[in-house]
């Protein structure tokens, strides 16, 4: 499968090794490696009434995850394959999933790949799954590398 690839990203040992499995796997030729960073709903008082936040996000959350993204950018170059680094925000209520699959849908993306952290049951249902909300919602191919053996 020769093509492009969205690569969810949030620089772990488990997204550096999605990234190598996924090249070896998929033979993907180009990769759009997603960060996406979350930040917390807008609170109540200070919101507009469509519950935007008044205040941008602070400089220092966007440096971050710009610097995440471009180390996900090198991994994918490294492995071999041309990158490009996407950074994006999703609010507790839009999900990381949500947003990962808007990418893939904007770039044409043939492809999803993310690894799995193998959180527990109890866990991943409290703090969500992002390789779970793409397997049951995406409408492209998902490849969930799971995590290393340590």
């Amino acid at each position: 499968m020769a093509g492009t690839a969205v690569f969810a990203y949030d620089g772990s040992d488990d997204a550096k090794h999605a990234v190598a499995v996924a090249h070896d796997v998929l033979a993907v030729d180009r990769a759009i490696i997603a960060h996406v960073r979350v930040i917390p709903p807008p609170p109540i008082i200070g919101a507009d009434p469509a519950g935007n936040q008044s205040t941008p996000p602070d400089q220092t959350t966007q440096q971050q995850a710009d610097r995440i993204a471009s180390d996900g950018v090198d991994v994918a170059t490294r492995a071999g394959v041309e990158a490009e680094a996407v950074v994006k925000t999703a609010d507790s209520t839009t999900g990381v999933w949500k947003t990962i699959l808007d990418v893939a849908d904007e770039r044409g993306a043939a492809a999803i790949v993310a690894g799995h952290r193998g959180l527990s049951r109890f866990r991943s249902a409290v703090l969500g799954s992002v390789s779970n909300g793409l397997v049951n919602h995406a409408h492209l191919a998902v490849l969930v590398v799971p995590r290393t053996r340590r």
